[in-house]
């Protein structure tokens, strides 16, 4: 990805921020975040054990999420379902159909619909984000990361 520049108007070097960054250290940090987040999920009762989908209805543990950036990690997760329960989501990576699987991380829903995480946690570039709903049950869950990582 080529550098993010200001092309008309002031010089993006000398407008500082509230961060204390200037415009373009603040565009040049843009660049490192891939996509603001990526999806999986599942419809109806998903008992212990339940493979998450990625679109199409495609098993994650088949074919998960592609990590393309470089350096990634998992910064953030959040969980959505449909009633308040409690349940676990082990996320997962591995090269396409359970190849490799590694266990990266378990976040843990506690007696709610929602809940948000806050994480810090390698993944390897070229594997494939997985999830699983496990130590409870849920309905209609959806999960969604966000990777940071380099272009």
């Amino acid at each position: 990805m080529q550098d993010i520049k200001i092309k008309h108007g002031p010089v993006a070097n000398g407008i500082p921020t509230d961060s204390g960054n200037t415009v373009q250290e603040e565009l040049d940090n843009l660049k490192n975040a891939s996509s603001p987040a990526f999806s999986l999920g599942r419809p109806g009762n998903c008992p212990n054990g339940t493979w998450l989908y990625r679109t199409g209805s495609v098993p994650s543990n088949k074919t998960g999420i592609p990590i393309r950036t470089a350096n990634p990690k998992i910064v953030g997760v959040s969980v959505g379902n449909e009633n308040i329960t409690s349940f676990d989501v082990e996320i997962y990576e591995h090269e396409g159909n359970e190849v490799n699987l590694t266990l990266l991380t378990t976040v843990n829903i506690v007696a709610a619909r929602t809940a948000t995480f806050n994480i810090n946690v390698a993944a390897t570039q070229g594997r494939q984000l997985a999830g699983k709903i496990v130590n409870g049950s849920a309905k209609n869950p959806g999960v969604d990361f966000e990777l940071e990582g380099t272009t």
